[in-house]
This record gives C-alpha cells, structure tokens and sequence, in this order.
C-alpha cells in the first residue's frame, strides 16, 4: 500500500463488547478502483465501511484517504459520498431538493447547489424528474437521487453500502451497469459493500473476501473465484464440486479411490507431500463425456448422473461420484441432456485443478 492509494486500511480493529466485528485488516483502494468487501451477515463489511466513512471510530490501527489520516476526523470532513441501502431520502422534499440539501448545508449557495443539483441528476439519468417527490419514484429512481446525493459533492470517494438490496434482480442488474459506468466516467475511488457473490464479481475490480472480521483473500474476481485459496472462499463465490486428496508428487494430488490426478501446484504445496487436502474444480470447467472416453491431458473420474435441470442460459448435471457429488455446467444446451443413471466420465483440466490445504 502506497500514500497514493484513495483509501488505505492498517491494521484496523474494532470491538463491541466481547465481539470483534473488525479483526487487524489492512487493505487499500487505489485511485479510480471498484473494490467490493463481500463476505455473510457478520463478518465485519459493513463495520469496515463505517470506520471509512467516520461513523465508527476504529479501536487501534490507521484509516487514511488519499494519504491524509483520517482517524478522529468526522465523516462531513472526509470528502466522502455515502449511498444507503435504505435511500435515506427526504419524503417531503423535491428530488432537486434531496440532492441539493447536503450542498446548502455546506454553504454552498442556492443557485449553484441547484445547478450543481442538475448536472448531477442528468448524469445519473434523472433529468426530467427534478420536481417530483420520492414516494412518486420507483424503487430504481430513487436509489438513483441517493446516488446523485453522494456524488454532487464531487467526493474523492464513494461508499455504498448494500444500496441494490432492496430491488427486483432485473433492476438489480441495471443499477450494477449504471454504477459502474458512471464511476469511469467520474473516475471517483469506491468501497463497496454487498453479500451478493454475483454483483461482486460484476462491478469489482478487486474482491475483498471477509470473514470474522479478517480477510480471507484479496483479489480480481477472477482470481479468487477460480484459485481460492482456503475452503470458505471456494464455497462462498459459488457452487464447487470438492473431493478430498493427497498431495502425491510436485504435480500430482490422490483422490479418495487412488485416482491421480495433475494440478498446479505452487512450491510449497508440492513440497508438501503427503500432505492431505481438497480438490475443487468449478462446474463450469468439468465436462460431461461418455463412460467410455478417455481424453488426453485431462483429469477424469467415473459417475453417474443423478439429474439434471434446464436453467435458460445453461443446464446443471448432478453426478454421483463415488460417495460425492458433483455438478457439470453446460452453456451449450442444444445437446440433448443426459438421463438419470446414465454412467459417465467426468473430465478437467490440471490449471483448472485447485489444491486446498486442510
């Protein structure tokens, strides 16, 4: 982490009584970057995203924003632009007036808080809607003005907190669209907060997966969603077929039936025999073949498929594998779907084989 970062994190803590919400976590938002904290109820997101919006005052540990120390200083001196979940909109206010009112109670004068007002809602595609009162706005609408709320005070960075929660997932999948193209378009730094895997992985640039108030792993939505490091990443951004090995060479793991299996394994894993552990594997990288195929340079284990269902834009095939279950994910859904109890072979390639110490 660099002074440069928009927000930085060191070894920040919090407590309430006997819980720790926010365990030593160090991080950082680099100028113009999305970064997503996700994890479940609990762990520690929404804490996080208070102490950087100076709501919480951490109990140890340093919260800068654009190099300066931020501890102890108040959230209206942070210049920073907070999106709620819950919109926090002024019923009996205009939506010009909503966006205007932070302004005005900075001092900012009537005429240009209401220009500054206008520029804003037309970037958030509002424009047009300026006299009308919340309760005459859609759900969409009206977390659109609490966006505008936020940015009119040209921020150097963005919080939002869970702000697509309370939408239909139709209007959940536009806002994402709407947010992330606005945010290049303004080059505004944000800490976004959600439990929502999917949205994670659509809007961020880098993913911050928490856990007990710590960090579990920190990367691009590629990374930790196809090389997890640890057992709850692999199971918290998504459906993983699992199977329990041993580490058997520099590039070999063990399946519980003796099958070996290639995968990529880092020197210390490898060094690491016999270590025992868990093979993933996404569904979307396994593929479904005939009980008799074998294809060269690919891991593969026998089954028998359970059932599958047709889900639109992909089909999953539940197969028995031993004792295990696992799932196939096909995009291609022109091919005629397999039938329960039909016997197959499963196939994957080593780089798409994630080795998980115990």
């Amino acid at each position: 982490m660099t002074s440069a970062a928009a927000i930085e994190l060191a070894s920040v803590s919090k407590r309430f009584g006997e819980h720790l919400a926010v365990d030593r976590l160090s991080m950082s938002v680099a100028e113009g970057e999305i970064v997503c904290l996700l994890g479940p109820s609990g762990c520690g997101k929404t804490t996080t995203l208070n102490i950087v919006a100076g709501f919480l005052d951490p109990d140890s540990g340093t919260v800068k924003l654009h190099g300066k120390p931020m501890n102890g200083v108040p959230p209206h001196r942070r210049n920073s632009g907070m999106v709620f979940q819950s919109y926090a909109l002024f019923p009996h206010l205009s939506v010009l007036e909503n966006v205007a009112f932070g302004l005005r109670a900075r001092g900012v004068g009537g005429a240009e808080a209401q220009s500054r007002a206008r520029e804003t809602l037309a970037l958030v595609r509002l424009d047009g809607l300026e006299a009308r009162m919340p309760h005459q706005l859609s759900g969409g609408q009206q977390q659109r003005v609490s966006l505008a709320r936020a940015l009119v005070y040209r921020p150097e960075v963005l919080l939002l907190d869970e702000p697509f929660s309370n939408l239909d997932a139709k209007l959940r999948l536009s806002m994402r669209e709407e947010v992330r193209e606005i945010q290049r378009k303004v080059r505004v730094s944000a800490l976004f907060v959600t439990h929502d895997q999917e949205e994670a992985l659509h809007i961020a640039d880098r993913i911050v997966v928490m856990n007990h108030g710590r960090i579990e792993q920190l990367g691009t939505p590629e990374s930790v969603y196809f090389r997890p490091e640890t057992r709850f990443v692999a199971d918290f951004l998504g459906a993983a077929n699992f199977a329990p090995v041993a580490v058997a060479g520099d590039a070999l793991l063990e399946g519980p039936g003796g099958e070996r299996w290639r995968a990529t394994l880092n020197a210390r894993q490898g060094a690491a025999a016999p270590a025992r552990g868990t093979l993933m594997v996404r569904p979307e990288r396994v593929r479904l073949l005939a009980e008799g195929d074998a294809p060269d340079n690919a891991n593969t284990v026998p089954g028998r498929v359970l059932r599958t269902s047709f889900l639109g834009a992909h089909r999953i095939t539940e197969v028995a594998v031993g004792d295990l279950l696992w799932r196939v994910r096909e995009a291609d859904t022109r091919q005629a779907a397999r039938t329960a109890g039909e016997a197959v072979r499963l196939a994957w390639a080593a780089e798409d084989t994630v080795f998980l110490h115990d």
